[in-house]
């Protein structure tokens, strides 16, 4: 079976936030794929306090695309800053935040042959992490 992948990204930044022009920059990209053999997406809990914590790809074994987006569990709480590592523990971390004062950050990455994936979350509250994934 392969599925299909659809995803896309605009970014626009402007000099004035009145009139949002778009004069700095105004980009959009869209990717649509039907090679990959396994995908889906789910949400789940990171706890606070958590360290390398594996996380479940699901059925596929050899990831091609990953997004997740983190937030707090509770909407009333200010996110904090997850750490990601892959493929083992022991790899510098990436740190995956919210820009400014947004409620959510995001993570996105197409590579190959990812085939392990770890989080951490350093903070003092529990973190939502929606993550897609597809791959073989």
């Amino acid at each position: 079976m392969s599925v299909r992948i659809r995803y896309s990204v605009k970014v626009k930044v402007s000099s004035n936030s009145d009139n949002e022009a778009g004069d700095l920059g105004n980009l959009s990209y869209e990717v649509v794929d039907d090679q990959q053999g396994e995908g889906g997406a789910r949400k789940f809990t990171l706890a606070a306090g958590a360290v390398d914590t594996p996380i479940d790809l699901g059925n596929v074994a050899d990831a091609k695309m990953l997004f997740i987006r983190t937030n707090a569990k509770d909407p009333l709480d200010d996110p904090v800053t997850i750490e990601l590592n892959y493929p083992l523990t022991t790899n510098d971390a990436i740190p995956v935040k919210p820009l400014g004062n947004a409620k959510e950050g995001h993570f996105m990455l197409s590579t190959d042959s990812l085939t392990a994936l770890f989080a951490s979350n350093p903070g003092a509250i529990d973190m939502e992490l929606t993550l897609v994934v597809v791959g073989d």
